[in-house]
């Protein structure tokens, strides 16, 4: 192998690394809720426009609900934001799923990213592949011939 394959081999292995980092991260917040999020029907207290920064420093408008719930026998009020066009008013109520008992640990049941969770686990998929492979190139260059191969 030339040093230029394995230094472009090595660079991909760290990217792959740190995007298993990130993409699990996410996929830990969604299992939280997979886990331990009750769903909910919340009362919407307001619905409003609000401007928020997006990816590359863009500006994105997004519809801020904010909403009341019980959280067993506590009252909760929290917010979350969703698509401007979402039809979504006070007054009505919207779907939730929220961490018990943890403060602003709640979101609106659309804002769920499953994305992450299925990317996180083809690079773990991946990873795991490539290491096994490698794992099989190293043992197959360390191996001593068989006295049978030896003889033919």
């Amino acid at each position: 192998m030339s040093d230029d394959n394995e230094s472009g081999n090595f660079k991909m292995f760290l990217g792959l690394i740190v995007a298993s980092l990130v993409f699990g991260y996410y996929s830990l917040i969604e299992f939280r809720y997979l886990a331990f999020g009750q769903k909910a029907d919340a009362a919407v207290v307001s619905a409003h426009e609000t401007v928020v920064m997006g990816t590359k420093g863009r500006r994105k408008t997004k519809l801020q609900v904010d909403y009341s719930f019980a959280d067993g026998a506590a009252p909760r009020q929290e917010s979350d934001t969703t698509a401007i066009d979402a039809p979504i008013t006070a007054g009505s109520t919207v779907a939730i799923e929220f961490l018990p008992g943890v403060a602003g640990r709640s979101r609106l049941v659309s804002n769920r990213n499953m994305i992450m969770v299925y990317l996180f686990a083809g690079v773990v998929l991946f990873l795991g592949f490539q290491g096994f492979s490698l794992f099989q190139e190293a043992r197959k260059a360390t191996s001593k011939p068989s006295p049978r191969s030896a003889e033919a």
